[in-house]
């Protein structure tokens, strides 16, 4: 497992960076505000956001990790169906009609998204910027690059 980690420190454009995380440290102990680095927090609307992008840029939505409010896993028969139902939103409407679905139907959230480069380079993305991802997906370039378009939290 590895944390992201949004580097502001005097600039408009976020630099990111992955920090091995073997402790399975929460991801706010990462937080040092004095040297403007914080964890992105990638709720919901944010993984819906990025996962649109990523489509808009030649990746392939995998799946999504959902949960209901408790923020307990939703069966993974379910989480399937509605993967292939929230892609199908996203291309048509957006994150937000996605998010809205989720929310005023099920009162489900997103809270991870796997996503596959063209070059077959997968990651998976996490709520609060936890990320399984190996080096050669260069998750920090796909990041900075989302962010200029997305501006997640």
């Amino acid at each position: 497992m590895q944390q992201v980690l949004m580097h502001r420190a005097g600039t408009a454009t976020p630099r990111f960076e992955l920090r091995e995380n073997p402790r399975n440290q929460a991801p706010l102990s990462f937080e040092d505000a004095e040297a403007g680095v914080r964890v992105p927090r990638l709720g919901s609307q944010d993984l819906l956001a990025i996962a649109r992008y990523a489509a808009d840029v030649g990746f392939h939505i995998d799946g999504f990790i959902i949960e209901d409010h408790t923020l307990s896993p939703v069966p993974t028969e379910e989480t399937d169906e509605l993967s292939e139902t929230l892609v199908n939103i996203l291309a048509r409407d957006g994150a937000f009609a996605a998010a809205l679905f989720l929310d005023d139907e099920f009162g489900f959230y997103v809270t991870g998204v796997r996503l596959t480069s063209a070059d077959l380079r997968s990651f998976t993305l996490l709520r609060e910027g936890v990320t399984r991802s190996p080096a050669e997906t260069h998750l920090e370039d796909f990041l900075a690059r989302a962010w200029t378009v997305v501006h997640f939290s």
